[in-house]
């Protein structure tokens, strides 16, 4: 394990080791995780992915850190903070990273003038978590919204469009 956290602290820098998880949960609860990221971009987050996918670890993503409960055991493996932020408008389409809070996307949507999110600005969370649960409101949910998505799918990132999902 010291030769694996050698390898990650010399790509990653900013990566932590056993770091608790109560910090990153509304709850305020969780044990340490083995490794834990913050990914500020794609190009980021990517990179991180594709050494966990070749060291063949198991990796846990997280969002704002709502609607998640975290064992007190901690994580083995690792976590990765998503901290993608941007948020584009582009004509009628709303450009969202996963880690945009899902009411600060239903703001964008909302001051472009187009309708269809405005149930949005209760969801606590991410856009990116949101996308993943399918998260909901007022009879409404992300299947209703979303066009297209990335994911990280076998080593690759791949576009899926909402049919997909």
């Amino acid at each position: 394990m010291q030769e694996l956290a050698e390898k990650f602290k010399s790509q990653f820098p900013e990566i932590l080791i056993n770091e608790p998880l109560k910090k990153y949960s509304t709850f305020h609860i969780g044990g340490p995780a083995d490794y834990f990221v913050i990914v500020d971009s794609i190009d980021n987050l990517t990179a991180v992915l594709k050494v966990l996918s070749e060291q063949d670890m198991s990796y846990f993503m997280l969002g704002g850190g709502s609607n998640v409960l975290i064992s007190d055991e901690g994580f083995a493996g690792a976590v990765i903070k998503v901290n993608c932020k941007e948020i584009k408008v582009e004509d009628d389409v709303i450009i969202a990273d996963a880690g945009c809070a899902t009411a600060q996307v239903a703001e964008v949507t909302i001051k472009a003038k187009l309708s269809g999110f405005e149930w949005g600005v209760c969801v606590p969370g991410t856009i990116g978590g949101a996308v993943r649960g399918n998260a909901g409101a007022m009879g409404l949910e992300m299947k209703d919204s979303v066009y297209k998505v990335e994911i990280w799918r076998d080593g690759e990132v791949l576009e899926l469009n909402n049919a997909e999902c």
